[in-house]
């Protein structure tokens, strides 16, 4: 129910903004990875200038998507917290821990990735504190601070390794290029999700991938993370 309000919400205000919409909804079983390539071969079957993956266990607010829009990345991902069993929360995004190379033997070793680590964001406004009839100034000026916090440095957009797809926004000539090398762009590759080989096989590429901290959604495990 969360996920469904929140397209309805995205919907709603990108025919408000004139930006067209189009929706294509996937079964997916547990056939994750053959769900994300059907949807990208739909999406090169039209014009659409972007592809925006959205899981159906994230709560995102319209605002998240502009956010990704305004980073202007080749694939932007907005920062979301997931949880092993039995493991605290981490960041879904990833950076290169240790590259390529060779050990003390001379044999091949594989880069490691780490997830990302950032400050935390500060709380949003509650509007449940502004009911009042004369709280309308009081709100804006909570809303503007709020604003001027995440445009701090730190809250910037950053070059990473990989996203989750929980809510991914993707470049068409992206997908075209990922279309046109890969039978199948989103992969479970061993312990590697799907998500993470598509970043690292778009890097190969040119296309760099990109955390929006601000845009901080939710992620409904046994409690929304």
């Amino acid at each position: 129910l969360l996920w469904h309000q929140s397209v309805l919400q995205f919907i709603a205000a990108a025919s408000q903004l004139g930006v067209g919409v189009r929706e294509v909804p996937i079964e997916t079983g547990p056939f994750l990875t053959v769900a994300r390539n059907k949807i990208l071969d739909k999406m090169l079957q039209h014009e659409d200038e972007y592809l925006l993956m959205t899981d159906t266990d994230i709560v995102f607010r319209p605002e998240h998507v502009s956010l990704l829009l305004e980073a202007d990345a080749a694939i932007a991902g907005a920062h979301y917290l997931t949880a092993a069993t039995g493991e605290p929360p981490r960041a879904s995004a990833l950076v290169l821990r240790e590259a390529a190379g060779e050990d003390a033997e001379g044999n091949a070793v594989d880069p490691t990735y780490e997830p990302v680590s950032l400050p935390e964001l500060p709380d949003p406004p509650d509007p449940e504190e502004f009911l009042g009839e004369d709280d309308g100034p009081a709100w804006q000026a909570a809303v503007e601070m709020y604003r001027a916090e995440l445009a701090e440095p730190e809250y910037a957009p950053r070059k990473v390794a990989a996203v989750g797809c929980g809510l991914m926004l993707i470049k068409r000539e992206v997908c075209v290029a990922m279309a046109e090398k890969y039978d199948h762009p989103f992969e479970y590759i061993g312990s590697t999700g799907e998500d993470v080989i598509f970043c690292l096989r778009a890097a190969t590429l040119g296309f760099d991938t990109m955390l929006v901290p601000q845009a901080f959604v939710g992620h409904i495990k046994s409690v929304v993370l």
